[in-house]
């Protein structure tokens, strides 16, 4: 049975993605969205052989302008969206890296690419992930580990921002769109995919709606 570890999976995502691959057939490990740096690599170690692990963290955000974004606020984002997924796949590697490789899934947001007014903390914290996808899809490709990243973004029941309820393509976003695109990558279909980010937002961010 292939085992995947999911963050933040006590929040509406992580708990959709844990049913779905579940159904697959998965092993599923969680940590907490409270949890700490400390207490998420003892978690992963316990788990034992990862193949899979998630990066999903839905951070509690409130919009602010960027002068009132004090210090322990943009920490507590930083901490909880960079610092925990950074921790995560340094605690995982060796463990993948052991079994012969595996894949790593970052859920981020498309504020980043388009930006975000009110917003400079959570696109700083969920920007950072595409650094890591990116970095991470070079540095781990000799041990065979697969580094992605997907956008969940203009959702419904979400952290990131719920935007409009229309898209390019009609309708807003639900979370199964994004749990069946980490459930593409997490199979054999995603195989031959590294490096890449997926923004799931119906056409929102490319075609400017």
């Amino acid at each position: 049975m292939t085992s995947v570890f999911i963050t933040d999976a006590d929040k509406p995502m992580g708990k959709a993605i844990a049913k779905r691959l579940q159904s697959e057939g998965y092993e599923v490990f969680t940590h907490p969205a409270n949890g700490d740096a400390a207490s998420l690599k003892e978690a992963i170690k316990t788990a034992g052989a990862i193949a899979l692990l998630i990066n999903n963290a839905e951070p509690v955000f409130e919009r602010l302008v960027f002068e009132e974004i004090d210090e322990i606020t943009f920490a507590n984002m930083m901490n909880g969206v960079a610092r925990m997924a950074f921790f995560a796949v340094q605690a995982v590697h060796p463990v993948m890296t052991k079994n012969g490789g595996g894949k790593i899934i970052n859920i981020a947001s498309s504020a980043p690419v388009r930006g975000m007014a009110g917003g400079a903390h959570f696109t700083a914290a969920k920007g950072s992930l595409y650094s890591f996808t990116r970095s991470w899809a070079q540095e781990l490709a000799p041990d065979n580990i697969r580094v992605n990243l997907v956008a969940a973004d203009v959702t419904t029941g979400t952290a990131a921002e719920d935007g409009g309820s229309e898209t390019p393509l009609g309708r807003p976003v639900k979370i199964d769109d994004i749990v069946e695109t980490v459930a593409f990558l997490a199979g054999e279909g995603g195989d031959m995919i590294s490096g890449q980010e997926i923004i799931v937002d119906g056409g929102f961010t490319r075609v400017g709606f």
